[in-house]
């Protein structure tokens, strides 16, 4: 075998000695031997060893070491190779710095070769003597010499480092490099074991320098969405120079690096940038800016934080501008419209820019908790909105947009804290769509209830779902009553529409009925008869004020005909008699049990538009000694009109407890509702001590708040009240020796 590099044979006397036996061996012949080997490491060295016996070398070191000398000859070796390199380190540190890079590597690459060469043919040495004495091998000896007399030559170290540094400085300024050398002696470095010392420590400085140059000159130039573009170009090039010619281990620290100067320490002061930061990305629906934010911070992850942070506080702000705006206040619909279009708006981002990311879902979901609940007046909204959706805004779309509007509304009433609140004011406008005949479809109010059922449970629409049950029973009663023999009995002209209403689940209160005129009292008492004769122990209470009646009334235009509530059908039917009647004589014969809202009804018939009557003092109330006149030049270009009712503010009545649960609670919530959740707290606070027995303060609290947590969430102070109820009616008992134990009473 012959040793692969080139030249010619220097001499014959490494042919001359021949292999002799060890017991034949003195120091004479062993010194021959190292004499020779070193003779040929130098012809190696001088690539002029073409035609030697690799098989012979090897011997002499084998020899060499069988005979103890194997220290002479590592030394030896260890010598003679820093030898070689002293002498061609003069060649190289007088290369010109356009030289040098390619200098290094070509001297690198033929010294690579000889000490491969030398550690083959001591590879005896490298494995018995070298190993057991613990020392380096040839070939590491050679690298570490070859990093010590080149590489750390004061002539070249400092020149090596700059010429790196400065065509990497060229590169990020927009200049070519030639890639390929600086690959070759970045690797001669990290093969030396000085890539860390000698570049990846001062190449790291370099890019904390440029990079926190840079970043705050384009912070000062450019936009947050340009400033993220040119971040996104900065990072695809560093990664492209680390993958060209960096070592493996450079890439993570300088992206480190990047991502500091770049990303962490301008985060808060990108999101905030008054005409392009985030604020301008919301405002805009700019998904792509914002996905690209994310990506980019999603590198930092403790920059997130400072954008859903941000995220937050903006939709807590849109969302209190939506709350305290005076006109939507006054429009329930436009109310809720504008909070879901703020929360369709945000889910989009989250889910497209944000990569659906479950802190952000959490963020988002706590802003608008924040401001949905900031009074019970969103409850009482949600119901109006659901309602004007099944009374019209669902009447001409498809079932499948009917869905996705009742879904968009439940988005919305996840949030809700107060559901008790949305649960009684929807019991009272689904009475008024039954009773009215107002519901785009029985289906779509199924749908919505089944909505809420699995929202908030069984219990939370029963009574919803009996007044749907109500309903449907009550067509099957009237069409029983229309082909009984009864019916005949009912007045000429007079139809007659009953809604028989089970007293638990219809949100009325079985007030006294006003007197009725002689021929509706007839009609009554023609389907209570009907109807106690075939539902036989039941009993029939009717809810006068809640009815409505369609009459005719004949002017010199014309006939018109009114549908007017039955409190109105009873004052309007007096006229019949007399024109004129005074306010006094109405009640005196009327006998309505609310004088409040018996005035309501009679001053919506003395409306400006609609002036079925004439009042005779001037203004918006009605006094104890008005006049009221019957209006026979009432014009109309409608044949057929609904009298709508005026509000009780109107009448001058807004204080008293009958108008809050009419109209509804401007901040809390209504008598009835507060009454409902005190009995729902005690309820739960005796199923919680049937069960446990005995229970501390703290932990009952908890369990109180835990199980009620679906319709509303009761305050401590209130769960304490109704502990302190409960006492004194003697069903809890405190602990004598702890008073923070109650105990229940059996």
């Amino acid at each position: 075998m012959k040793l692969s590099t080139s030249g010619s044979c220097g001499g014959n006397a490494l042919l001359g000695l021949s292999v002799v036996n060890k017991a034949t061996l003195d120091s004479n012949a062993l010194n021959a031997m190292w004499v020779s080997l070193k003779d040929a490491l130098h012809k190696i060295f001088e690539q002029k060893s073409s035609s030697m016996s690799f098989e012979l070398l090897y011997n002499y070191g084998y020899k060499l070491c069988l005979h103890k000398r194997g220290d002479m000859l590592y030394s030896g070796v260890c010598d003679t190779i820093k030898e070689h390199l002293i002498h061609i380190v003069e060649s190289v540190r007088c290369l010109p710095d356009e030289g040098l890079l390619a200098g290094i590597k070509h001297t690198w690459d033929n010294f690579k070769v000889v000490a491969t060469n030398i550690k083959d043919i001591l590879l005896y040495m490298n494995r018995t003597h070298v190993k057991k004495m613990e020392k380096p091998d040839t070939f590491e000896v050679a690298l570490n010499h070859f990093r010590e007399v080149i590489i750390y030559n004061e002539n070249i170290r400092g020149r090596l480092k700059s010429i790196l540094l400065t065509n990497v400085a060229d590169e990020r300024n927009g200049n070519m490099t030639d890639r390929h050398m600086m690959r070759s002696i970045v690797f001669v470095l990290v093969e030396l074991g000085a890539y860390e010392d000698e570049f990846e420590r001062d190449f790291l400085d370099q890019a904390k320098t440029f990079y926190t140059q840079e970043s705050q000159q384009l912070l000062n130039e450019c936009t947050c969405a340009d400033y993220m573009l040119k971040v996104d170009l900065r990072l695809e090039e560093e990664g492209n120079r680390a993958s060209n010619y960096l070592s493996h281990t450079t890439l993570p620290k300088l992206l480190s690096v990047l991502d500091a100067e770049l990303i962490t320490f301008h985060a808060r002061t990108l999101v905030e940038m008054e005409t392009s930061g985030c604020s301008t990305m919301f405002q805009e629906d700019r998904i792509e800016d914002l996905r690209r934010m994310y990506t980019l911070f999603r590198r930092v992850p403790s920059t997130l934080d400072v954008l859903r942070d941000f995220m937050g506080s903006y939709v807590k702000k849109a969302g209190l501008l939506i709350v305290s705006d005076s006109e939507n206040l006054k429009e329930p619909v436009r109310f809720v419209q504008q909070m879901i279009d703020l929360r369709t708006k945000f889910d989009t981002i989250v889910t497209s820019s944000f990569l659906a990311e479950k802190q952000a879902i959490r963020t988002l979901k706590s802003a608008f908790e924040d401001f949905v609940n900031q009074d019970s007046r969103c409850a009482s909204f949600l119901a109006s909105f659901v309602d004007d959706l099944l009374k019209n805004a669902l009447k001409y779309v498809s079932e499948s947009e009917a869905e996705a509007h009742l879904d968009q509304f439940m988005m919305l009433f996840r949030l809700l804290t107060d559901k008790d609140v949305f649960e009684n004011y929807y019991k009272h406008l689904l009475a008024k769509r039954l009773l009215g005949g107002k519901s785009v479809s029985d289906e779509l109010e199924k749908t919505m209830i089944a909505k809420l059922k699995a929202e908030c449970g069984y219990q939370f629409t029963s009574k919803l779902v009996g007044m749907l049950t109500d309903m449907q029973l009550s067509k099957i009663v009237m069409e029983d009553f229309r082909v009984s023999d009864d019916y005949p009995l009912l007045p000429n002209k007079i139809d007659l529409e009953v809604h028989v209403l089970t007293s638990g689940f219809w949100p009325f209160k079985s007030n006294p009925a006003c007197r009725l005129p002689s021929a509706i009292e007839t009609c009554c008492e023609v389907f209570k008869s009907f109807y106690t004769r075939k539902y036989q122990g039941r009993k029939i209470v009717w809810i006068t004020h809640n009815g409505t009646a369609d009459i005719k009334a004949y002017y010199h235009a014309g006939r018109k005909d009114f549908t007017v509530s039955t409190l109105q059908m009873c004052i309007l039917l007096l006229f019949n008699g007399k024109a004129t009647l005074s306010l006094q004589e109405l009640l005196s014969v009327i006998l309505p049990h609310d004088h409040l809202e018996f005035k309501r009804h009679l001053l919506s018939l003395c409306t400006p538009k609609m002036k079925i009557l004439n009042k005779q003092s001037k203004g918006k109330g009605v006094l104890d000694n008005d006049v009221f006149t019957y209006n026979d030049e009432f014009t109309s270009k409608f044949k057929h009109l609904k009298v709508p009712l005026i509000s009780i503010k109107e009448v001058g009545g807004d204080s008293s407890p009958m108008v809050q649960e009419r109209e509804g609670p401007r901040s809390g919530v209504s008598i009835a509702v507060e009454q409902d959740r005190r009995h729902l707290v005690e309820a739960s606070i005796v199923r919680i001590m049937k069960t446990r027995r005995t229970l501390l303060h703290n932990e009952l609290v908890a369990e109180v708040t835990h199980q009620l947590q679906n319709r509303f969430n009761p305050k401590p102070v209130f769960i304490k009240k109704c502990i302190e109820s409960l006492i004194e009616r003697d069903y809890l008992d405190r602990d004598k020796d702890d008073t923070r134990i109650y105990k229940y009473l059996a």
